[in-house]
């Protein structure tokens, strides 16, 4: 419960912060954005959205002044609807339905930040239908412009809103996302050391029945502490004897294992597993322990009667010895981690991976090629890179949306993983570029033309029409190829290498690829 309130506190410190930056983005940037957008009004003779986002913004700054008389939701309600009130103006005074889509979107990412999953979904799907409803006004010619649309078009005012809007939201987007970086890089600080004190409680455990072994009387009044510490803990606690039956269980143990207490006592502890695999690294551990006469810690996993689930345990033994040095009995505890190791699995996917296209990242791919390159050295293997960039991306982003531009890449990395499936390892280096790993024996003679066809593969595949949201797109790619060690032996020499071929691709007309040469690396 305590970590559950720090972590809840921490959340919300998060989330009020990003708030704060919010707002002060939108007074800063929206106040230039309206004065842009008032002067470009002036200049067509059609002050209107002005007298509507004035009153707006001047009640976000009274909210923002006064920022302790209001709820945070109450706040960050605020400022989404003026985000959103905005682009509908825009929509509807205008009609140009692609800029205020920045505003939609604005809107929608700052919800997902501060509100509920549920209240985001209906405020986005809200929004959907009054952008739609008044892009229908539009096309129907129910709406019709006011004014003159070449000279709005053309207009450097007009030019200016833009920009400003995109600075906007850009720096929304930045900001509020090296917050969070900030927050996860501080939670994996936390777990680390949330795991050295579970290590410290096992071992102030061990000393307490060291010292309890030597003195019977303490160890009666240890025992009561100890029985109470036991009961009142989260953590699975037990004794077994030293041929692994089981002497004494707490109740969260019992609750685990869905039996009672004294049906527990004298059963073998390998009964109660069930999957063939942890019995025998049960048994492994076992060993060691009686073997090296010291205490083990390991993970393992168990099936949860009580909650009918699959837990992930840290389960530590620690072997009781008398006088004698005789085993006299063996003290367990078993420590559910399963949402410690979760939660690293989630890190280590953001650190790693690339969350558009679930591709690795670029850290991901440049370790993954300093590894192949160590071992090219030691096992006469060697590497291959295919450089990838989708020729006239940015078209598609400026016509359809960056939506439509995601939905692309996402069936781009779809499509090159069809190609090359289990032969090499692609990553999505970033915007609309890629690579992919190879690995071979440096004497096998077919892989140059192994790579060609390959790089000659992907182009044709990335070639073929997409069909998204209704509408078709033609793309094509140009790639680079590099081999190790004849055109370098660390990472940024042959990325350096690969992407003058890709260029050099580019330049020869696109939707080709060209290895990488004497004469390019001069040039590069």
């Amino acid at each position: 419960m305590i970590e559950n309130t720090k972590i809840k506190q921490s959340m919300n410190e998060l989330t009020e912060d990003i708030l704060k930056k919010i707002y002060l983005s939108v007074l800063l940037v929206g106040l230039l954005f309206m004065f842009v957008n008032f002067l470009n009004e002036l200049k067509l003779a059609q002050v209107s959205i002005t007298y509507w986002i004035a009153p707006l913004y001047t009640g976000v700054l009274f909210i923002y002044l006064f920022a302790s008389r209001f709820s945070f939701r109450f706040r960050a309600y605020a400022v989404i609807l003026l985000i959103l009130f905005v682009g509908l103006l825009s929509s509807f005074f205008y009609g140009m339905l692609g800029p205020a889509v920045l505003f939609y979107i604005g809107s929608a990412y700052t919800a997902m930040l501060l509100l509920s999953k549920k209240e985001t979904v209906v405020l986005i799907a809200g929004a959907f239908v009054a952008y739609t409803a008044i892009y229908l006004l539009w096309v129907y010619e129910v709406l019709t412009p006011a004014f003159s649309l070449d000279t709005y078009t053309h207009s450097l005012n007009t030019f200016a809103t833009r920009i400003v809007a995109l600075l906007f939201f850009v720096g929304l987007i930045i900001v509020s996302q090296y917050r969070v970086n900030q927050f996860l890089v501080r939670k994996v600080n936390e777990l680390n050391q949330a795991r050295s004190e579970v290590r410290r409680t096992g071992e102030k455990l061990t000393v307490q029945e060291e010292i309890a072994a030597t003195n019977r009387e303490q160890a009666r009044i240890s025992q009561e502490h100890y029985s109470a510490l036991i009961e009142n803990t989260a953590d699975l606690i037990f004794t077994m004897s030293p041929a692994g039956y089981l002497l004494s269980v707490n109740s969260k143990f019992a609750e685990s294992t869905g039996m009672k207490e004294e049906d527990l006592r004298s059963q073998h502890f390998k009964t109660l597993i069930q999957k063939d695999g942890e019995k025998k690294k049960f048994e492994s551990e076992w060993n060691h322990m009686l073997k090296a006469g010291q205490a083990v810690q390991f993970l393992t996993n168990r099936h949860d009667q009580m909650n009918d689930q699959l837990l992930t345990y840290e389960i530590s033994m620690t072997p009781i010895f008398t006088d004698d040095d005789e085993l006299s009995f063996v003290i367990c505890r078993q420590h559910d981690v399963t949402v410690l190791m979760n939660k690293e699995k989630r890190i280590e996917k953001l650190a790693y991976y690339d969350q558009l296209t679930g591709l690795a990242n670029r850290v991901h791919f440049e370790e993954r090629v300093q590894e192949s390159l160590s071992l090219s050295q030691t096992e006469d293997k060697q590497i291959g890179i295919i450089y990838l960039d989708l020729d006239r991306f940015k078209k598609v982003n400026d016509t359809a949306g960056h939506h439509a531009g995601d939905d692309l890449l996402k069936e781009a990395s779809e499509r090159m993983a069809d190609v090359v499936q289990r032969t090499g390892e692609i990553a999505r280096m970033g915007g609309d570029e890629f690579a992919v790993l190879f690995q071979n024996r440096a004497s096998d003679t077919d892989f140059t033309n192994m790579l060609e066809q390959t790089a000659k593969d992907l182009i044709e595949k990335l070639e073929e029409p997409y069909y998204l949201r209704e509408h078709s797109f033609y793309l094509s790619a140009s790639a680079g190829i590099v081999c190790s060690p004849d055109h370098g032996v660390d990472f940024d020499v042959l990325m350096k290498n690969v992407d003058s071929a890709m260029y050099a691709a580019k330049n020869d007309g696109k939707g080709c690829w060209r290895w990488c040469s004497a004469e390019i690396e001069s040039h590069s």
